[in-house]
């Protein structure tokens, strides 16, 4: 069986035990499976949230499924093999991730797609509705623009079908107090309409007010939720600034895994004391499939943490276009070989904003630190936060020369899957890259480098 590599901004690893290594005690004669992982760090480190991707599914039969519930993690002593510790630890599924897109996109015009119609209340004679969801046209900058009536003004896609929905983002384009522009309008679901456009159940799914918070150029809203059928996905401006509104594309993203039988995500867990590059801490995930009775109840995870890397953003906007790095074994995330969200410094304004734009799935309501690994410009740059669409906090940083980490605490943000925003401006000549994030609930994790981990493979007790 193959092991699926960790996804996280360090240094990644997938390694046999080593010779000579220690025989590890089986934790738990109730778990029937586990996967080693090896921490060390880039730097000495304390209490440090780690966040490792496994696809569970390849550790199974045929007709055997895996059971989100039973992932447990345990410390394990690397020179005697003895249990250390079972830790507070979460599996998140991977429901965020995209398969395809509806349209085709700029990121994957390849992709097949189902049948698609547009529907609109109104549309002007060159600007119909159909400009959103035209191959043809849709790197053209053709746009969609309703006819002068009152609102609201609504758009919807039609799928075709049912389809396990979890995005729908539009595009607009102009800022500041451009005429057209959206300031309030909702995002809105229906598996049962009659028509596709009004008549049915419609289930709201995000949306905006007063668009005009800081965003620029090609503006775009998105709305991340929890995977659920969808068949007609549709936007409901209420207001504008001025006018009928106008629209560059509608997206909706068809989610990759089916919500009750995903079997890949991330394993989060806070990995207790220090890290160090000379010692290697040792923690086993253990899992089961359906049906095996669990005596050990899960320990109540108190500390959580996100690690992100920069392009797990959703990129969609900038002022002159994105370049970013893909992970791979030989170039990941470190001190000297960052993967940079960056773009050129805008040639007229010299005012650049780094946007990094992802989903994430809080599993706790609270107040929450976000650290950025960053390099700029020294001194203070502006800074916003938002959260589905809403601003949630303004102000700014201050960085210093080379690469910096910069945090903004007592964020409120609540459990559920959100799509979290941050904007970094740099009114300078020199760039702002913006390498990683993390997202923790205990201010006092500040983080100096990364973790590194070695994935084995998956053990099957004896």
């Amino acid at each position: 069986m193959r092991a699926i590599l960790p996804r996280f901004l360090s240094l990644i690893f997938l390694a046999n035990t080593c010779a000579g290594a220690a025989d590890f005690a089986w934790w738990n004669p109730d778990w029937q499976h586990r996967v080693k992982i090896a921490v060390t760090s880039v730097q000495s480190e304390d209490d440090f949230p780690a966040d490792v991707r496994l696809n569970f599914s390849n550790y199974f039969g045929a007709g055997e499924r895996f059971d989100p519930h039973s992932v447990r993690l345990v410390e394990q002593d690397p020179k005697t093999g003895q249990v250390v510790r079972e830790c507070p630890a979460v599996f998140l599924p991977t429901d965020f991730r995209r398969r395809s897109y509806v349209p085709a996109s700029r990121l994957a015009v390849w992709l097949p797609k189902p049948p698609q119609q547009v529907r609109a209340t109104s549309e002007s004679a060159d600007h119909p509705a159909k400009n959103v969801i035209d191959d043809t046209t849709h790197f053209g900058g053709t746009t969609w623009r309703g006819a002068e009536q009152d609102p609201p003004w609504i758009l919807s896609v039609d799928l075709g079908s049912p389809q396990w929905v979890n995005c729908v983002m539009a595009r607009f384009p102009g800022a500041g107090d451009a005429t057209g522009q959206p300031l309030d309008a909702d995002f809105e679901v229906s598996c049962d309409s009659q028509d596709g456009l009004l008549k049915g159940t419609w289930e709201r799914v995000g949306g905006w007010t007063n668009a005009a918070n800081g965003r620029l150029y090609n503006i775009a809203r998105v709305a991340w939720f929890t995977p659920r059928r969808v068949r007609y996905a549709r936007l409901v401006v209420t207001r504008t600034v001025k006018g009928p509104p106008e629209f560059e594309d509608v997206q909706v993203w068809v989610a990759r895994y089916h919500p009750e039988t995903c079997a890949e995500g991330t394993v989060n867990w806070v990995v207790p004391g220090s890290v160090s590059p000379e010692s290697e801490r040792v923690f086993f995930v253990y899992f089961n499939k359906e049906g095996v009775t669990l005596e050990s109840s899960l320990v109540e995870m108190t500390r959580f943490g996100l690690h992100r890397e920069a392009e797990d953003a959703a990129v969609y906007a900038a002022p002159t276009g994105w370049s970013y790095a893909t992970t791979n074994l030989e170039d990941a995330s470190g001190a000297k070989t960052p993967n940079a969200l960056t773009v050129a410094v805008h040639p007229q304004k010299y005012l650049y904003w780094d946007n990094a734009g992802m989903p994430v799935t809080i599993p706790e309501s609270g107040a929450y630190t976000l650290t950025l690994r960053t390099r700029c410009d020294p001194g203070e740059h502006e800074f916003e936060v938002l959260v589905d669409n809403a601003s949630i906090r303004k102000g700014k940083l201050q960085f210093g020369d080379g690469w910096t980490m910069a945090q903004i605490a007592d964020l409120p943000i609540k459990a559920g899957v959100h799509y979290l925003e941050v904007f970094l401006t740099n009114g300078k000549e020199r760039p702002l890259d913006l390498d990683c994030l993390w997202l923790t609930n205990y201010p006092e994790f500040r983080p100096k480098a990364f973790l590194k981990y070695k994935v084995n493979p998956g053990e099957v007790r004896p």
